[in-house]
């Protein structure tokens, strides 16, 4: 396609279960996949002229193959945000949800991580720039929840969001420097340990756990913790 000689992905991601499947998000095209392991793609979501403020999460569901979420910002002419779950390896969208609506903001909707329940695959939570959430259907309706979280940890400042593979509605999540854990769904949070130091100019890249390892990367370097302590 001429219209797509030329373009700058910001964000790839391999499917855990077929390593041929790629997405990859390109910010004034949209969302690309490949089938191949990269050698061909085709655009599955947006379109020429498509002006995206940022597919910045793109999340596969761990429980239900091919299955694959994204978190959509658009911005131009029609400014929204958008929390969409796609089936078939991306081929259809089965459920598209309006941030703008859920979270009560036009301008400042977003989520900042996606978890997933071990113990029910139609259970998933959300940390969104403004609270906490929770989804008992398979992400199209949504509840507030976290009332018991303080507001000193504020929402927008979460980084990251991991299930417990063995614990069902426990979660890791990293917030600023630090580690933290609940096991109730998000309804509470309590402080595992400082990872990084106060002042230190670093960032949290990513949360990948085992059935007794959790791993996380900062722009520092790769760390690792066990969690059977945590637990």
């Amino acid at each position: 396609d001429p219209t797509h000689e030329y373009l700058y992905m910001d964000l790839v991601e391999r499917s855990p279960l077929n390593p041929d499947i790629i997405f990859a998000v390109e910010g004034t095209a949209g969302l690309f996949r490949s089938e191949d392991g990269g050698s061909t793609w085709e655009l599955v979501y947006g379109g020429v002229g498509f002006i995206s403020g940022g597919i910045g999460k793109i999340v596969w569901h761990p429980y239900k193959p091919g299955e694959v979420w994204l978190v959509v910002g658009i911005s131009g002419p029609n400014t929204y945000s958008r929390l969409l779950g796609l089936s078939e390896n991306g081929s259809s969208v089965k459920v598209d949800v309006d941030l703008d609506s859920l979270l009560g903001s036009r301008f400042s909707s977003w989520i900042e991580a996606i978890a997933f329940d071990v113990a029910n695959a139609d259970v998933l939570y959300a940390i969104a720039s403004n609270g906490y959430f929770k989804s008992l259907d398979g992400g199209y309706d949504w509840e507030p929840i976290g009332s018991a979280i303080p507001d000193s940890l504020r929402p927008y400042k979460w980084t990251g969001m991991i299930a417990d593979p063995r614990n069902p509605h426990s979660l890791f999540i990293t917030y600023e420097n630090s580690l933290y854990y609940s096991n109730d769904g998000l309804e509470t949070v309590r402080l595992v340990e400082k990872i990084i130091a106060d002042g230190a100019m670093n960032e949290w890249s990513g949360l990948i756990i085992t059935t007794d390892q959790l791993f996380f990367g900062t722009t520092t370097g790769i760390y690792s913790l066990s969690i059977e302590g945590i637990r």
